[in-house]
């Protein structure tokens, strides 16, 4: 009994190693990726095009993924390939950047997409099966992974910004393929076992991508034409509190889409701030989200995660809002703003991954969680999509206070739909 208590810490130790050199390698890359582009002149359109491919790759894998994590009953070997293909997201970069710099962006940010899709819902859920059992809550643990992920973000960041200001932003692509090569060396060392179980190798089918689509194609057709059906589907929907916690998921995260594809161009067009500048501003937001995930699941589970929710989107639709202000008036109170994302990042991360753990079936946790991270990665897609044609037409005082409106939505939805007494907060 004793050996398993004592192994359960290396474990979790490795997993939570893994997520930090994961998001360490992916803020170095893909945050240089868009510097690079502002840097050769290219307009905020065409800046939104890296997140809309980083986030349409995202959207296609994560619910399959995690459903291939959910039927493999070993989410090891998928996590093991995001960072494969993230190294190769990188390397790529490295390697032709230089010479076709929208294009290999595109292309570079896809595989950056697949990798997150690959990692996102089963490093959660291995970290989980690895620490579960020890902190019976699972606040405690998605609030550990939130510190390993939101540090390897910062520290991404914060090398970013000092590699960039000795030796250019183009070096950070060649660290970020040893950081994500050292992570997967971790996971191989720290998580033991086969890579996939072999005495379940004969019974794996993994899903396909296009899984079940005829099948909703065809009811798709028979709701539209009995509309009765579509009527009692739709009353239904608005009584299911996972679906209406999704839909609010979407509705922030498309506010966070137009707020961080675009808040990179204002710092640079707008504030006149260089990459390592915009890389250091960027890093007192996940430096303040990785302080706060040390304390903040006693918070979640002091207010309940649903309420901790709609109080970060609520304080995120004041910060949303700012940057245009916060340029007129103080340009120095610029990292007011990254405080605030920051600490409402932790908040958001930690409670509404215990919302779906919570209310979804056991043997389905995994694909509920690859659901909402494509919800995540949908709003992203729309947000980033959305932002750089409201900064053409109508300016970046239209695009903030767009996102602004967005995460005020989200928070409405969240409170009618699983923090006011409708249903049971988790």
């Amino acid at each position: 009994g004793a050996r398993p208590e004592r192994a359960l810490p290396r474990r979790l130790a490795a997993v939570l190693a893994a997520a930090f050199a994961y998001n360490m390698a992916s803020a170095m890359s893909v945050n240089s990726l868009v510097l690079r582009l502002i840097e050769v002149g290219r307009s905020p359109v065409e800046v939104s095009y890296v997140n809309f491919a980083l986030n349409a790759l995202f959207i296609a894998m994560s619910a399959w993924a995690g459903r291939l994590g959910d039927k493999l009953g070993s989410r090891k070997p998928l996590v093991g390939l995001g960072l494969v293909v993230l190294a190769s997201s990188a390397a790529l970069a490295a390697l032709v950047f230089d010479a076709s710099p929208l294009t290999v962006a595109v292309v570079s940010a896809s595989l950056a997409g697949a990798a997150g899709a690959l990692v996102s819902a089963n490093v959660t859920m291995l970290a989980l099966e690895a620490g579960a059992p020890a902190a019976r809550r699972p606040e405690r643990v998605l609030a550990r992974l939130g510190f390993a992920s939101g540090g390897g973000w910062a520290a991404g960041l914060a090398l970013g910004s000092a590699v960039s200001a000795a030796y250019g932003t183009s070096v950070n692509f060649h660290v970020a393929v040893a950081v994500a090569t050292l992570g997967l060396a971790t996971l191989a060392a720290g998580v033991k076992g086969p890579m996939i179980p072999l005495e379940r190798l004969h019974a794996i089918k993994p899903p396909s991508p296009f899984y079940g689509f005829v099948d909703r194609v065809k009811m798709v057709y028979a709701l539209i034409v009995e509309p009765p059906k579509l009527g009692a589907k739709v009353r239904r929907g608005l009584e299911d509190p996972l679906l209406l916690t999704l839909v609010a998921v979407l509705v922030a995260f498309s506010g966070i889409g137009v707020f961080f594809t675009q808040v990179p161009v204002f710092l640079r067009r707008v504030l006149g701030m260089g990459d390592a500048e915009v890389f250091a501003a960027l890093s007192v937001h996940s430096l303040t989200s990785t302080a706060s995930f040390t304390f903040i699941h006693r918070l979640v589970e002091r207010l309940t995660p649903a309420r901790a929710l709609t109080l970060a989107l609520l304080v995120r639709a004041v910060a949303f809002a700012a940057p245009p202000v916060v340029a007129l008036t103080a340009p120095q109170a610029v990292p007011a703003i990254f405080l605030a994302t920051g600490f409402t990042w932790s908040m958001i991360s930690v409670s509404m991954n215990s919302i779906v753990v919570a209310i979804s079936e056991e043997e389905r946790k995994g694909e509920r969680l690859g659901q909402l991270t494509s919800m995540t990665s949908l709003g992203l897609l729309v947000g980033s999509a959305a932002s750089g044609l409201l900064v053409e037409a109508l300016g970046f005082h239209t695009a903030f206070v767009s996102a602004a409106a967005l995460e005020a939505v989200a928070a409405a939805i969240i409170y009618l739909a699983v923090g006011a007494g409708r249903t049971r907060a988790p």
